[in-house]
Formats: C-alpha cells, sequence, structure tokens
C-alpha cells in the first residue's frame, strides 16, 4: 500500500485529473477479477492482481470477504484525504486530524493480513469488542505519528500539513522541535497504551484467547516492523538514514513555504471560512424574520 500512496503522490506532483485517479480507483478495485478477465492500469495493479491469484489457493471464504472490504475503503479513504488536502487550505484541528489519519494508514486491512499470516479468522464479536478495538486503534495511531514525525521534513518541504503541523497550529507559540517532542511523546504514551489494554481483554475461551494473543502480538509486530521499515527505504531520508537513525537529527529541506506561513494561511482562511458561515446565518436569520 506504500507503493499505492506514492502513486497517488506521484499524480498530485503531475497534476493528474481527478477523472484519471478515479480510473485508477476502479481498475485497483477490479483487480479482483478472475485470471485472464482484468486488465491493469498500473505495474501495482497487475502485480496486486498476481498476489490475489495465488492467495486465492490457501485464504477462506471469510478473508476474501473481509479483506475486499477494506481493501476498497482502504484506497478510497486514501484518494478522499488525498482530495481533501488539495481542497482544503485549513489546518484541521488536533481531533479532526486524527479521525483524518487513522482512515489513512490501511488500518483494517492490516487486520486482515495479521490474521491471514497466522492462519486463523477472529471472530466478529472479537473484532468487535471495544478493548480490542482501542488496541487496533492503538497500532494505528503508533503508526500514523511516527510516520508523520519522519515525513516532516519531506511535508513541510511540499507545503504540505501533518501531525507536527497540526500540534503548531494549536500552539502557534510553538517550535518546530517542541512539536517534534510532542509528536514523540504521543507515541510513547500510545505504546503505553497498547500494553495496558492488551491485559484488559476479556475471555473467550482457550482456543479463542490463544488466536487473539497471536493477533495482538502481530499489532505489535506491525508497529515495531515499520518503524524499521521507515529507515530501510530511502522514503523519508534517502540516502542519509543510517546517518539520521544514529544521529536523530535531519537537515530542513527548503521549503516553498515556511510551516509559519502555512500557519498563518491557514487561520487566515479558517477566519474567511468562519466569516463566510455567520454571514449567511446572518442572512437566513433575516429571511426567516421577514
Amino acid at each position: 500500500m506504500f507503493i499505492y500512496d506514492h502513486e497517488l503522490d506521484a499524480s498530485a506532483k503531475d497534476d493528474i485529473s481527478e477523472e484519471a485517479k478515479q480510473q485508477l480507483f476502479h481498475n485497483m478495485c477490479d483487480s479482483f477479477q478472475p485470471a485472464g478477465s482484468f486488465k491493469p492500469l498500473t505495474t501495482f495493479a497487475s502485480a496486486f492482481h498476481d498476489w490475489w491469484q495465488r492467495s486465492l489457493v490457501s485464504n477462506t471464504p471469510t478473508f476474501r470477504k473481509r479483506f475486499k472490504i477494506s481493501f476498497q475503503d482502504a484506497i478510497e479513504t486514501s484518494l478522499r484525504q488525498a482530495t481533501y488536502k488539495k481542497d482544503h487550505q485549513i489546518i484541521p484541528d488536533l481531533k479532526t486530524y486524527i479521525d483524518i489519519r487513522r482512515g489513512s494508514v490501511y488500518g483494517t486491512l492490516v487486520l486482515t493480513l495479521i490474521q491471514y499470516s497466522r492462519g486463523f479468522d477472529l471472530p466478529d464479536e472479537c473484532l468487535a469488542h471495544e478493548t480490542l478495538k482501542h488496541i487496533t486503534e492503538c497500532m494505528m495511531d503508533a503508526g500514523a505519528w511516527a510516520n508523520d514525525i519522519y515525513s516532516f521534513n519531506n511535508e513541510q518541504a511540499e507545503g504540505h500539513y501533518n501531525l507536527v503541523s497540526v500540534l503548531m497550529n494549536a500552539n502557534p507559540s510553538m517550535s518546530i522541535q517542541q512539536a517534534m517532542d510532542q509528536a514523540g511523546q504521543m507515541v510513547i504514551d500510545v505504546y503505553a497504551d497498547f500494553q495496558r489494554l492488551r491485559h484488559e481483554l476479556p475471555s473467550w475461551g482457550a482456543d479463542i484467547d490463544s488466536q487473539v494473543e497471536k493477533f495482538v502480538d502481530g499489532l505489535g509486530d506491525m508497529i515495531s516492523g515499520n518503524l524499521c521499515w521507515c529507515f530501510e527505504t530511502e522514503r523519508y531520508f534517502g540516502s542519509e538514514r543510517e546517518e539520521v537513525k544514529r544521529t536523530r537529527r535531519i537537515k530542513l529541506l527548503p521549503p516553498k513555504t515556511t510551516v509559519q506561513e502555512n500557519i498563518l494561511h491557514s487561520q487566515k482562511n479558517a477566519k474567511i471560512s468562519s466569516s463566510d458561515h455567520k454571514d449567511k446565518d446572518n442572512a437566513h436569520q433575516q429571511n426567516d424574520s421577514q
């Protein structure tokens, strides 16, 4: 899915039309078609279709149903988030951003793959339990916040926002380093919540409990695996990734606009938007009084 993300990023830079993006989206959704009837538009779609055909030998009907739904939701959310960022110049508040971000990390897709890789399908009642849902949210948040820390340099260079920018927007006196520190603390807090919550799970019987334990271990592996992968790929730090890993320091890339300028621009747009809403409300009230 990082490859799909990369394609979305590239399409944004190349200014590909929304119609073309929709074609890519529908083509990805069609990749579950039987062998010989699918015509891929991208190399990724072709590779994914090939993987799906080979996985049919070992996956279950429950997995297929859940995975198809999760996959479509994941790529639809990514497309929607890319459009949202393009159309909204206002940096959202933290709560709004968390809701948006959770939908963009392919969380439900990861849940199905963890179960598939361990050879079982958890009952719906387990996945719907509030404690297990909170644990899965911890996995999503840990991955999202860590990725936002790692990707901030590239994001700010392109004039985009992420968690670090959202924190600075909420507190304009905050420096980039202070926002980074707060984002890092959010990751640490999520780790603590993850460990606490896993000990608060109820029992569904010995067999299911064993599967749930393996599932939660898989969520933990996903968290740590994501951290390792971020320093394996050149996506975030390029050829300097080993040096960044050793020193924990980065040199900021020259931005199109500074973070502070983006925040001021966002706040200005927010005021304009708020003013427009007030004008519309006043107009409605006047019409009602007439």
